[in-house]
């Protein structure tokens, strides 16, 4: 039997945060949900708020935005509770928050909230506009599966995904290669050499990998 999920996670994904000698199950915070090659991952049904006919990248688009923004972010940053900006990761949020996102958002936000560029920000009242003046933007996991890979694409921001083992809409047969930059966690701390290195020819052809691989029309039925 084939199941469509929103939830592509294909092998367990533990904690960083667990000290040395945690057990796997204690440490456990995902057990697989998806079954590479049998089930197929769906995106997450949305408003109307970024609808298809409302992206930068749609043909009948007048005015492209300028993305003055390298990097954005907006939303839940711990479990609960807000993130101290003066203490590193783990301990920029509350235990009971720790494992939120399993700890994504937590290590982008202490490495990179101050970062010149960067926009990483618990919570913002121009989210739409912020998506399309921003180059680059977060799409991972959050209590489980995300949405904002697609939110992001559709609004011809390049979509940076971390999550380690979870697929993405479509994956393996959609390549999110082409039109994201995927970020391993472990690398969070140089996401900004990361996303340097990517020059503007590169840039270019992911935003139009969104429209002529039919990425749009592929995630947009989230959006009717």
């Amino acid at each position: 039997m084939t199941w469509l999920t929103h939830w592509g996670v294909y092998k367990p994904v533990h904690s960083p945060s667990h000290p040395p000698g945690t057990s796997p199950r204690e440490s456990l915070l995902w057990a697989p949900a998806h079954n590479p090659g049998r089930d197929v991952v769906v995106p997450v049904p949305e408003g109307g708020g970024f609808g298809h006919d409302k992206s930068p990248l749609h043909p009948l688009s007048r005015n492209p935005p300028v993305r003055n923004t390298t990097f954005f972010h907006a939303g839940r940053v711990c479990g609960v509770g807000l993130p101290n900006t003066s203490q590193p990761w783990p301990f920029n949020c509350p235990p009971r928050g720790r494992r939120y996102s399993g700890a994504v958002r937590q290590r982008v936000h202490a490495y990179h909230h101050n970062r010149t560029g960067y926009a990483v920000l618990p919570h913002v009242k121009n989210f739409s506009q912020m998506l399309m003046r921003s180059k680059f933007c977060l799409a991972t996991q959050g209590g489980g599966h995300g949405n904002r890979q697609v939110i992001a694409a559709v609004s011809g921001c390049i979509p940076v995904v971390i999550g380690d083992h979870v697929y993405q809409p479509f994956e393996p047969e959609l390549d999110w290669n082409d039109f994201s930059v995927r970020v391993l966690e472990e690398q969070i701390p140089i996401l900004h050499e990361i996303l340097a290195a990517v020059d503007e020819e590169t840039y270019r052809r992911k935003q139009v990998s969104i429209q002529l691989m039919g990425a749009n029309d592929k995630l947009r039925t989230s959006y009717q």
